[in-house]
Parts: C-alpha cells; structure tokens; sequence
C-alpha cells in the first residue's frame, strides 16, 4: 500500500496486478532478523530496495541500485545491532503489461522484461568470463 500510495494510484493496485488467484502469480514473503548494515537508523523510517522494474513502473520516481545483505565479517566492527528484515520478490505475470503513469519508459510486458533481464545479466556473465580468461592467458603467458 506504501508504493501505491506514493505513486498515487489505488491502494490495492499491485494486489490487483499480482492476484495470488491467478496461476501464474508467484510471491514469496519471508521474514529474517539480521545484521544492520553500516547505515545510521532513523526513528520511524524504512529503508527499501527496489529493482529496475519498480524504477520504470515508477517512471523513476524510486530508483533501482544495486544492493546485496552480508553477513558481518568481523562481529566487533561489522555489528550496528539489531536489525529485522523483510524480504519480498516477486516478479509480474508474464502477460502483466508494466507502464509508469507518465509513460517514460515503452509498456513491457512481464515476460519481455524478465527475458530481457536474463538476456543482460547472461551477456554481462559472459563478458566477465572473457576477461578473467584474457588476463590469465596473458598471466600464463608472462610466467616462465
């Protein structure tokens, strides 16, 4: 109801656009205690990532940025206290079409995007791999 009501838009729009009824609606909601991150907390606020579709739906009213959760390395500097979190994925109905309100980005449709997310995060694997695989050939190379 939060993204909805900062978008402006009805409050039961994303459970509308993701009906658990419909067989191809898949949610997954899990609830972990955890480490804080490095980030001082603020009475009252939250703190929610958000991937790249969230930014287009939004028109870029929320951005996307990368973000992971580790485990603290070293619990005497690493720790921040207390910190509860709750994760929730979820991906569009494959015929799901996604379009912010003012129209920034072209509609896609929850299959376009996926398989287009998978396309770039396949291509940047593979541009990695040739790299490392550049870098030890010539390590090899230079060794006697």
């Amino acid at each position: 109801m939060c993204f909805a009501r900062g978008l402006g838009v009805e409050d039961d729009y994303f459970v509308r656009a993701h009906d658990v009824l419909r067989k191809e609606s898949q949610t997954v909601l899990r609830l972990l205690h955890y480490f804080e991150v490095d980030k001082d907390p603020v009475s009252g606020e939250i703190i929610s990532n958000i991937g790249d579709l969230w930014m287009s739906w939004s028109d870029d009213r929320f951005k996307s940025t990368f973000h992971r959760v580790k485990t603290p390395v070293h619990v005497e500097k690493d720790y921040f206290g207390p910190r509860y979190s709750m994760a929730f994925f979820n991906q569009p109905c494959t015929d799901a079409v996604i379009q912010g309100p003012g129209m920034n980005y072209s509609a896609v449709t929850g299959k376009e995007f996926t398989q287009a997310a998978m396309a770039w995060n396949y291509m940047a694997l593979n541009e990695r791999k040739a790299k490392l695989a550049e870098v030890k050939s010539a390590a090899e190379a230079g060794s006697p």
